[in-house]
């Protein structure tokens, strides 16, 4: 249980480093693709945050939701990936 938390946070670090890094890249790009993707998790900020905050050209409530919002997804991404892994691995050693 211990290596697959641990694996479960590299993988899901390497992966918010990478999208964080490529949004800062491919800024433009990076934040159409992000838009459509984090649709749903924007959604839920907007129903969480007050109304007052919620005003044209507030940047950071923009950047708290695009931050959160890659964190989240990396780490479901990363859970994800891991317990393929380890079914793979399962399924593999019953097949021999």
């Amino acid at each position: 249980m211990k290596l697959r938390l641990s694996h479960c946070a590299l993988v899901s670090g390497c992966v918010c480093g990478l999208a964080l890094a490529l949004t800062v890249l491919f800024d433009r790009t990076a934040t159409r693709v992000l838009e459509i993707l984090l649709r749903p998790w924007f959604a839920l900020c907007e129903m969480l945050t007050p109304d007052s905050w919620q005003s044209t050209g507030h940047v950071l409530p923009g950047m708290m939701w695009l931050l959160s919002g890659v964190a989240v997804y990396s780490l479901l991404l990363g859970t994800m990936c891991v317990l393929i892994r380890s079914s793979l691995k399962r399924r593999a050693r019953t097949i021999r």
